[in-house]
């Protein structure tokens, strides 16, 4: 009885190692960008969104940076100015309900996954994202949805705590919405 107990918590504890969470406590970032392409009103658009993380003597300061690449016939109106759209987006990408797909993540097993509900995450090779000061290279982890349809995908290196690359949309649709780390520093 007590061989079973202790295998099954090494098999438990090794199956927390084997997948890749996200960075959930942000205390040890100092800053963290990440280039967004997305549609609006059938227009492909860009920005880069950013986070800097200080402190001082008692309290974290947080500092947001958003950066919008518009054409110069734009008319500019105060929810461009002001309004943080993408916050909520990249709190969706980041949102601890998507941990039940991430721990399904074997980097190291690398076996298509059925998730039963969502899809299936397949493993699909190495691939490169260019970063603003060189680029970063991880595996491409797909979901499928229950139809065989691209859902997600994120590009991942078990060493960088965030996704190098997250795609959200239904393949390549124009609804869709590309994140791709464009830099990050930690303290």
């Amino acid at each position: 009885m007590k061989k079973a107990a202790m295998l099954l918590i090494l098999v438990l504890v090794g199956s927390v190692f084997a997948s890749w969470i996200p960075l959930q406590d942000y205390s040890t970032v100092k800053y963290v960008y990440n280039k967004i392409t997305y549609f609006e009103n059938g227009e492909q658009k860009e920005m880069l969104y950013g986070v800097t993380i200080d402190k001082d003597e008692d309290q974290y300061v947080l500092n947001y940076d958003t950066t919008y690449f518009l054409p110069l016939d734009t008319e500019l109106t105060a929810d461009m100015m002001f309004g943080q759209q993408f916050s909520m987006m990249l709190f969706t990408f980041l949102n601890p309900m998507l941990t039940f797909i991430y721990d399904a993540i074997d980097l190291d097993e690398q076996m298509n996954t059925k998730l039963y509900g969502f899809g299936t995450l397949k493993y699909e090779g190495q691939h490169s994202v260019q970063g603003k000061n060189g680029t970063y290279t991880g595996t491409k982890v797909s979901l499928y949805n229950e139809d065989g349809e691209l859902s997600m995908y994120w590009i991942i290196d078990p060493n960088i705590p965030f996704a190098l690359e997250t795609f959200m949309g239904e393949d390549y649709a124009e609804d869709s919405t590309l994140i791709k780390l464009w830099d990050y520093a930690l303290n």
